[in-house]
């Protein structure tokens, strides 16, 4: 029974190891986009870094390239306003999802904590612990910018992908390593109900960041919905920048 063990758990954990690993979002990947910008809304500024490296400095209808004031006519100016309040919106929807993401990983993890406790109580509540303070450093940093009402885009992928290309291995070594104590506790009805619930967790994983209709893959789809909407107004937006070229910040691939 042991020897056995061993290898289904090997592999299983293997299994659910790259299931975590594979596990990564990437907003302009999931959106099919391919703009090369760096973004923060703020609530008095909209600021916009190109691929270019120029610089744009949205509010109220105005538009700083660069740091000069770019001359705009009445209708341009409401055109930017519509334009600036589609960006705005952005804000919750990114925000949720970031919560999202951490919760999902909890909940993983949490899953995850009770198994060991029927191994290793002190270890499974080390190691919720240690989540626990993990997961709530990031929901802080999440906190604090839905508090501003503001979005830092590299802070909030960044936070997205700790929790979820960084946390979830982290917890499926953890698994892999008391596993494997498990199996020489010689104790089968343990070994057989560790194994169990372990199986369980490949489905689950899938369940809360693969399946469609999952919470956060209808969040990633609102989302991407909105860039769309910022795609289309910028088409229509009846401006030039002073480098001759069009806002042109949102682009999608031509697939």
């Amino acid at each position: 029974m042991k020897m056995r063990f061993v290898l289904c758990m090997t592999l299983l954990f293997s299994g659910l190891q790259a299931q975590a690993a594979d596990v990564d979002w990437d907003m302009r990947e999931d959106c099919g986009m391919e703009s090369g910008y760096s973004l923060k809304l703020r609530q008095q500024a909209i600021l916009i870094t190109t691929q270019d490296g120029d610089l744009l400095r949205l509010h109220n209808g105005q538009l700083l390239f660069n740091g000069e004031s770019v001359p705009l006519s009445m209708d341009a100016r409401q055109a930017l306003q519509a334009y600036e309040q589609a960006w705005h919106e952005i804000t919750p929807r990114a925000l949720d999802l970031g919560i999202e993401a951490l919760e999902a990983v909890e909940d993983v993890a949490e899953q995850l904590s009770t198994a060991f406790a029927e191994l290793d109580a002190e270890a499974a509540t080390q190691m919720r612990t240690r989540l626990q303070a993990q997961l709530q450093q990031l929901r802080n940093a999440l906190e604090k910018q839905r508090q501003q009402d503001e979005v830092d885009e590299k802070a909030l992928e960044k936070a997205i992908r700790d929790a979820v290309e960084d946390l979830l291995p982290s917890v499926m070594g953890d698994a892999i390593r008391l596993g494997l104590k498990l199996a020489f506790t010689h104790d089968e009805a343990k070994m057989q109900a560790f194994e169990q619930r372990m199986e369980a967790l490949e489905p689950a994983l899938k369940a809360r960041f693969e399946n469609p209709d999952a919470p956060f893959r209808q969040k990633v789809a609102r989302l991407c919905e909105q860039f769309h909407t910022i795609d289309s107004l910028e088409a229509d937006l009846p401006l030039t920048l002073p480098n001759g070229q069009r806002l042109d910040v949102v682009r999608f691939r031509a697939d």
